[in-house]
């Protein structure tokens, strides 16, 4: 419902610059997994942190039954560059064992939720 109201407010509000759906999935994407453009180590609390968006992201992708078209969507874009910036990251020979596993497990958890398919009545 919160996300639906977003959307309605964005278009409702006179503001020039009205808070959207778009800001809130990309400030949380950023925030969340800022150690992919800082190339750094990801903590344990992080990376927990980190599994639950996947999570969240995949229930919003699949789980539809309440959400807005512009979230379903945003949800599959964030989790595309999500998988992007781990690719990209994966290749720094720097990063600790736990982080390179972690992020392979992640990105092999977005390309299976990113490849599902998915039966319409």
């Amino acid at each position: 419902r919160r996300l639906a109201r977003i959307q309605d407010n964005e278009l409702k509000t006179d503001e020039m610059n009205p808070f959207t759906q778009d800001e809130l999935f990309s400030e949380i994407t950023s925030c969340i997994w800022i150690e992919l453009k800082e190339n750094k180590n990801i903590n344990s609390f992080k990376r927990q942190l980190q599994q639950i968006h996947i999570m969240l992201l995949s229930d919003i992708l699949y789980n539809n039954y309440s959400f807005t078209n512009d979230s379903i969507a945003l949800a599959r874009f964030s989790l595309e560059s999500i998988l992007e910036n781990i690719y990209l990251t994966l290749s720094n020979q720097e990063l600790d064992h736990y982080t390179l596993a972690h992020l392979t497990n992640s990105a092999e958890m977005i390309d299976a939720v990113l490849n599902a398919q998915i039966k319409i009545n």
